[in-house]
């Protein structure tokens, strides 16, 4: 059997390019699906006013262990969410879209309750989804301190602007073990008004699509 040598090089040319496009395909949807720490900081930076370290440190908790923690008895759950449900002010808050990324990866997102109800969606479905998401939930504790430490890099290298000293003082915390749930900064409180829950995205993604929402 002989081989045409054009034909060989012709096909070893075509092999290298279809190799270099599928490669710089599958690198920019892989970019566009994982962000960087830095990227995820600066994204929360450019929507939300006021983010202080326990609000990357809340972001980066509620990414890699969920919301479990928040869940005991389904009808306590319900019976708050509803009673927040009901003083929710609905007047339209910056930064406040339906769906907001909480994670590298994509898996997570805080659904902000203000335009979920005024879509009209159900709170006791957001309860489900809740649940839901806690069911398909594996807590990440070396995912978390990787990720901290990371964000820690970035403020002492000065590529993010946080206080260190505050930077620091949450990091002695990581460091000897205590990877408690925070509440959000007062002056983020104060400036952003959150009000939301953390669910799985492509668990809300089912629901909002059943319910022929485009967000």
């Amino acid at each position: 059997m002989t081989f045409d040598h054009n034909h060989v090089t012709e096909y070893v040319g075509l092999m290298a390019v279809l190799s270099i496009v599928f490669s710089s395909r599958f690198l920019a949807q892989t970019e566009a699906q994982f962000w960087s720490t830095k990227k995820l900081v600066e994204h929360h930076q450019a929507i939300k006013d006021s983010l202080g370290p326990s609000d990357v440190y809340k972001m980066l908790f509620q990414a890699n262990f969920g919301v479990e923690h928040m869940l005991g008895d389904r009808s306590a759950v319900r019976q708050y969410l509803q009673s927040e449900w009901e003083r929710l002010d609905l007047t339209e808050i910056s930064g406040d879209s339906l769906i907001e990324r909480i994670s590298r990866d994509d898996i997570f997102v805080r659904v902000n309750l203000r335009p979920y109800k005024r879509l009209n969606l159900s709170p006791d479905t957001l309860v489900e989804l809740m649940f839901r998401t806690v069911r398909e939930t594996q807590a990440d504790t070396t995912t978390f301190i990787r990720q901290w430490s990371m964000f820690v890099d970035l403020v002492r290298y000065g590529m993010v602007d946080f206080s260190i000293n505050d930077v620091e003082a949450l990091d002695a915390r990581v460091m000897s073990g205590d990877f408690s749930p925070l509440r959000h900064s007062t002056s983020y409180r104060n400036a952003n008004q959150p009000a939301y829950r953390v669910i799985r995205k492509d668990i809300l993604l089912k629901y909002v699509s059943t319910a022929g929402i485009k967000y």
